[in-house]
């Protein structure tokens, strides 16, 4: 299975970044992303490990923001792309290959552990949080930036699908092949939060695996400058919220 995650975004790496909710398109959108950043993981200089790193969207802002940041992913074709924006902003950060239910870290080596847009892919979500913890220091952080990615409610499946149609018609190609793709059928079922984890689920694993000061919110102003730079038929199919759900080692 994890073979098969693995090879889907080796072939996505080269493209990913083109993506809205992706790469950042902005000046004003890196901004508010430092900005979020700095409230969920705090400006003092900090140990991070980037889980899933992809291509070192997360990684490549914190070490901007001063921070020493190690980051993982179980694709190196991902990897290699993160590793080319590091070089290209003059960035020292460690990317390696790794498996987010098995890190190849140290115990308590960081002091944060975030990601982003990761959790709907994982095969054992609370194996892969007690294994953030055991590289966790006491006392740090751990930042899961995530969504309910799949339309549930009547009104959200119809603007999902009028803008599937509107993006084949002004982008002159298919969009059907979108979800349903993803890995494969059988291999969906193999993901407990495959289209996303609500963000109550994700705030009970962190109170189950014992962690403290447990919150959430709501993204609003990245959704925000996001929703504004992309075309309107993406606009039109946008029913999503991210959110940020911080929890404390004790």
């Amino acid at each position: 299975m994890k073979e098969v995650i693995s090879e889907y975004w080796n072939k996505s790496a080269s493209t990913y970044d083109h993506h809205w909710g992706h790469g950042i398109k902005t000046n004003r959108e890196k901004l508010v992303w430092k900005e979020t950043l700095q409230t969920l993981v705090g400006r003092e200089p900090k140990k991070i490990l980037d889980v899933g790193t992809g291509t070192g969207f997360l990684a490549i802002l914190l070490a901007e923001l001063g921070h020493q940041v190690v980051g993982i992913d179980i694709s190196e074709g991902m990897l290699n792309q993160a590793r080319s924006k590091a070089r290209r902003s003059g960035l020292f950060i460690d990317f390696f290959m790794g498996d987010a239910e098995n890190i190849p870290l140290k115990s308590k080596s960081v002091e944060v552990v975030i990601n982003r847009h990761l959790f709907w892919t994982l095969l054992q979500p609370e194996r892969a949080l007690k294994e953030w913890l055991r590289v966790l220091k006491a006392g740090g952080k751990v930042v899961v930036i995530d969504s309910k990615w799949f339309p549930e409610e009547p009104v959200e499946k119809v603007r999902f699908f009028l803008g599937r149609v509107l993006k084949s018609i002004f982008e002159g190609k298919s969009s059907w092949k979108t979800w349903e793709s993803i890995y494969g059928k059988d291999a969906q079922k193999n993901l407990p939060f495959f289209g996303g984890a609500r963000r109550e689920e994700v705030e009970s694993l962190f109170r189950k695996a014992g962690m403290s000061g447990v919150e959430s919110r709501f993204l609003e102003e990245i959704d925000e400058v996001e929703g504004e730079l992309a075309p309107f038929y993406v606009r039109v199919s946008r029913f999503y919220r991210r959110y940020a759900v911080v929890g404390t080692k004790q």
